[in-house]
This record gives structure tokens, sequence and C-alpha cells, in this order.
């Protein structure tokens, strides 16, 4: 469905389209004194004439000097604010910022962007949404389809909580709260669950992992700085956690290997620390064990206490399964008691270890890795 505004950016002039976000307060002025003198610009959605004005929050935008027939939509303060900020950092960049453009898939659907992008260098379209009502992910996914098959990536910015999370429909919360506030694009965190996300719980900090003013954040998202699963295939530092227990068979002190962090936040500031268990080692075979060995090999884990790791037959469950081992004897150190360890444990080894797809997996939906980050460290 094609959507037009009655709060619009753009206008027709006898010279093509005028954009109120390139006006500054001087040239907004003379525009105006302009328009008086000789009554030459018109609404793009009807040709009606026009009066420019300026939002509640001070954007300057065109609007209908009559309303007449017009079915142009509803448009907020807020919303307007955004596309005259996008299209204002857009451009500071050597972008060409359209807004309120339309095209035409090659299957016929129409579409209308609020903020079309465009780089001759870099022959890209980015179509930026400000999703101000709320829209289902079917929605969503629908008219970001027609947007790729236009050729055209689009990026939203959606005041609802409950948003679509996957690299071909990149999606965030915008937040615009109060007069004074800049509005704040949210990425959600790897603890972000969908379904979990209503009025109460989406303002908990535990669902987002980072906070970038609108501004920055389209300059970012325009020099390649918004990035999805950058942490997957990455070398990062790991800590090895581990605890004491006295092995049953020779009486002395060993050392459990009990999980792993991988220590994201370090090389990823705001992404998120992971960490896995022995078991999630086991189950991911023969991945786990061989990412085992060359990260953490038995002699490094020897040096700080820790036994062999390694598949072992116990009598107890009747299988074979990877276990520590006690460092003195080898003998096979019962998982069954990990769990009562557990507290007691502390990070006795510091390397660097890649991260996985087996890794990842080991969160549901691999949302550990798959999932948008914004490096504010980058130089644009």
């Amino acid at each position: 469905m094609i959507r037009t505004h009655t709060m619009p950016l753009k206008c027709l002039s006898p010279n093509g389209q005028e954009y109120a976000f390139r006006h500054t307060g001087e040239s907004w002025t003379e525009l105006k004194a302009a328009k008086a003198a000789k009554n030459h610009l018109r609404m793009s959605c009807c040709g009606a004439q026009v009066v420019l004005k300026r939002s509640n929050r001070g954007t300057p935008f065109f609007a209908h000097a009559r309303r007449g027939p017009c079915t142009t939509a509803p448009e907020s303060a807020e919303h307007l604010l955004a596309k005259d900020i996008i299209a204002r950092s857009a451009e500071a960049l050597g972008w060409t910022a359209m807004t309120e453009e339309s095209g035409t898939s090659p299957s016929g659907k129409g579409w209308i962007a609020d903020v079309l992008c465009r780089t001759p260098r870099l022959k890209s379209s980015i179509a930026f949404e400000v999703q101000w009502s709320s829209q289902n992910a079917e929605e969503t996914e629908a008219r970001q389809a027609t947007y790729r098959e236009s050729r055209v990536r689009g990026l939203w910015l959606m005041r609802q909580p409950v948003i679509p999370i996957s690299h071909l429909t990149p999606a965030f919360q915008l937040r615009v709260d109060s007069k004074e506030e800049t509005p704040i694009v949210r990425l959600p965190s790897s603890g972000y669950t969908e379904i979990m996300i209503n009025r109460n719980t989406a303002t908990e900090p535990r669902n987002w992992s980072q906070s970038i003013p609108l501004d920055e954040f389209v300059r970012g998202a325009l020099t390649k700085r918004l990035k999805f699963a950058p942490a997957l295939n990455a070398t990062v530092p790991i800590r090895v956690h581990a605890a004491e227990a006295t092995c049953w068979k020779c009486s002395k002190q060993t050392t459990r290997l009990l999980h792993v962090e991988f220590a994201v936040d370090e090389v990823f500031p705001s992404h998120g620390n992971h960490r896995i268990n022995r078991d999630d080692i086991e189950t991911a075979a023969p991945q786990g064990e061989t990412w085992l060995a060359k990260y953490l090999p038995n002699e490094l884990l020897a040096s700080v206490g820790i036994g062999a790791i390694k598949r072992r037959y116990s009598r107890t469950v009747r299988s074979s399964y990877l276990s520590n081992g006690c460092v003195h004897c080898g003998a096979l150190q019962g998982a069954f008691i990990e769990h009562e360890i557990a507290s007691e444990a502390n990070p006795v080894l510091t390397s660097h270890a890649v991260i996985e797809p087996w890794v990842a997996n080991t969160v549901s939906g691999a949302r550990f890795v798959n999932r948008w980050w914004f490096d504010r460290d980058q130089v644009a």
C-alpha cells in the first residue's frame, strides 16, 4: 500500500522538488518570502497550494494551504523530526536524500520511502522507514521484500517495542520521549525475545544492548558501522572458570573445568559476553572437541591444575562422555557433582579463541551472534 503524508518535507516548484530539510533558518525565511511573492509551490500529493510551517518540535515542513479533498494520511511531529534528522545526516555525508520518495517494483508493487538515500559513487539506495504506527512482522517483511525486489535496501526504525531481527530486515527501536530529547535508536540485546516483550518489559535495560543518537546512527549505517553478527568467527578473549574438588580415586585435590566465558564485550563493546560449559562442548561433538583441543589443549589446562578433558567410559551411566579427569591420576571425575561446586568456580586461565558457529548455536536461535551491532569506535 502506498502512503502519503500531511506533513511532508517536500513539495513541488517550477524547478523540481523543493525539500524543507535543505533549508536553514535564514533560507527558510527567504523561501517563505519567495512563496508569498510568486505563489510557486504546490503539494506533491495533490497539487494544492502550500503553506510553510514548523512543527511543535521546530521542524520545517510544507502543508496544504487549504485541505480540500486530499486524502493523505496523518503524520506526527516526532515522525517528521526523525525524517528531518535522517535526511540532514545523510546529506552531510555526501549522499542525496529524498523524502517521501516513491517507486514501483518490477512486479508492479508501489512503495514510498520516508527517506531514500542514494550515492552515485557506491550506486547504492537505502530507504529509511520511520514506522510510527504499529506494524506486524508479516507486513514489515512484505514491505521489505518489495524494497528488495526494487534493489533498495530497507532499514526500519520502529516506535513499537516488538521488532523483527534478521539480516534481511534491519529493524531497530526509535525512541522520541520528550520535547527536549534527541531521538535515540536502540539495538536489541542477545536476551531480547519478541514474545517476551510487552509494555512492562520494553524498558528493561537487559533487552537492549546499545542506544545511539539518531544522527550518529544514520551516519554509521551509511558508512558500514552497522554490522550483523560481527562476533561470528571472530577471535575474542576467553576465560576458563574452574573449581577444586577431591578426586574419588586418589583423594588428592584436582581442578575441574566448569565453563568457558567468551569476553566478547572486550572486542565488541555492549555486545554482551557468553559462556559454554562442558555439556555444550559435548553436545557439539565433534566440532566442540576439535575446538577444545585447538584452543584449550590438555597441556595448557594442566598448567593451572586442570586434568585432561577427554572421553572416558563411566560405569555409573554405562557410556562414554567428555569428562574432567584428575590431574594426578587421570581418573574420570563424575559430572553429577559439578552443580554442587559451580558456585565456587573462579577464572583460572585466560586465552583467546574463535567463536565458531557451534558456539553460537549453544544459545537458542543463535541470538548471541545473529544480531545487529553498531561500531561506535570505527572512524567514518
